[in-house]
């Protein structure tokens, strides 16, 4: 159970990561175009 858990905990903070890193290249490539 609390290994489940931990598991979907952690997912969801790899989701959260890639997801903060992929809007960050983002900002940083509109940042280069203008």
């Amino acid at each position: 159970m609390l290994c489940e858990k931990f598991g979907d905990y952690c997912l969801d903070l790899s989701k959260l990561i890639f997801g903060g890193v992929i809007l960050a290249a983002i900002m940083q490539l509109d940042r280069d175009i203008y």
